[in-house]
């Protein structure tokens, strides 16, 4: 199998103009893009990564790209935009349950309809994404709230070999702000 397969025609892009989109994130930096996947769901996204593990693919996760350290700039690998996973599973009265490409503005909306809020916002907040947040351990703009740490229960990760990790407590810390 091969891993466009795995994608409709508009979840997989080789075209140049997409690569060299995708080369750059928010900063100087410019990488070596092969090409481009959008996932849909979990489902797909764990596939992609056991497809990768036997075929010695790489991979660059990217959120919204608004990091200006360098952090989703591909080397010579795959970027995996999570754009896509964007919805809000489970809307409790004290907790929300996101995916990965969810953006903060969308959330801080819904919440908000909802007479709730998220306390951090960063200076990106219109664009960037939960996934990137948590894979940077954001502070928002109020640094009293401190690091998105402060406000994760339970992540659900999967780990680069597909399988799918619950993470909560003292091993979150393994996760947040890893990049």
């Amino acid at each position: 199998m091969k891993l466009q397969e795995l994608f409709t025609a508009r979840g997989y892009s080789t075209m140049d103009v997409d690569k060299l989109v995708y080369a750059r994130d928010a900063s100087e930096f410019e990488g070596s893009c092969d090409a481009v996947v959008w996932p849909i769901n979990k489902e797909q996204l764990t596939q992609m990564l056991k497809f990768a593990v036997s075929d010695g693919v790489h991979f660059t996760i990217r959120g919204a790209a608004t990091n200006t350290l360098g952090a989703c700039v591909p080397a010579k690998s795959i970027v995996v935009d999570m754009s896509r996973l964007n919805k809000i599973l489970q809307l409790g009265q004290d907790f929300v349950v996101v995916e990965a490409g969810m953006v903060l503005s969308d959330l801080l909306r819904s919440l908000r309809k909802k007479g709730l809020f998220f306390p951090i916002k960063p200076l990106e907040y219109p664009v960037c994404t939960i996934g990137g947040m948590l894979a940077m351990n954001t502070y928002g703009l109020d640094v009293y709230y401190g690091p998105m740490e402060k406000w994760v229960e339970e992540l659900e990760v999967i780990d680069g070999k597909g399988n799918s990790i619950k993470v909560s407590q003292d091993k979150l810390k393994d996760f947040l702000g890893m990049e």
